[in-house]
């Protein structure tokens, strides 16, 4: 065997060796790819289900708010009719809002790390801001109105002062009730954002 031929075998040798190392260096880059993709949707997926499940059960929660409010708005003014127990439904469902705000193991916030849900401005600062503003402004309005209310149904003697508070708590009953309209109006647009972005959170799921 001459040198030559000596030469040619071990460097074909080699160069198949170096080809197959880089060959499987490369399937072994392929590999990692896909398993880290499938970590990654699997982490994307467990998030948008825990999110759909809040932001549905939130807006369930609205959607009970806003019946509620509007049975309220419709007996208003049946002075025999159990207001209080509407009320107290709508506290409930207040409270219950109020507990899934501060759920901590729910975590809803990480779903911006997986998803853009920035083009869903169904909602804004703004809003959170109005909101605000016209719940303290029912709560004021409903406090005098109990106000007025007890002072009246305890006034067992004089009626002259009874018709003054009893006209002084229908006057706030008008307004409670037209702040409740306010109420609902953004309860119903906070409900559709919700919505928005449960559709968003589904459509980008299906994307990987």
């Amino acid at each position: 065997m001459t040198l030559e031929v000596i030469v040619g075998v071990l460097s074909g040798s080699i160069f198949t060796e170096i080809a197959r190392q880089v060959l499987h260096h490369f399937n072994r880059r392929i590999e990692f790819k896909k398993e880290l993709q499938k970590i990654t949707y699997e982490r994307k997926l467990r998030i948008a289900e825990r999110a759909i499940a809040y932001y549905h059960a939130y807006s369930e929660t609205l959607s009970e708010l806003t019946k509620s409010m509007e049975m309220l708005i419709k007996v208003g003014n049946e002075t025999d009719y159990d207001t209080e127990r509407i009320e107290d439904i709508i506290e409930q469902n207040l409270k219950f809002l109020e507990q899934l705000k501060d759920h901590k193991h729910l975590d809803i916030n990480s779903i911006h790390l997986y998803f853009d849900l920035r083009r869903n401005n169904n909602w804004t600062d703004d809003d959170n801001g109005t909101f605000m503003m016209v719940m303290s402004e029912l709560t004021s309005i409903k406090s005098d109105y109990h106000y007025w209310m007890n002072l009246c149904d305890n006034n067992k003697n004089n009626n002259e002062q009874r018709k003054f508070q009893w006209e002084s708590a229908m006057e706030l009953l008008a307004e409670y009730l037209a702040s409740l309209k306010k109420v609902i109006e953004l309860y119903q647009k906070n409900k559709h954002s919700m919505n928005v972005t449960i559709k968003m959170i589904i459509e980008q799921t299906k994307m990987y």
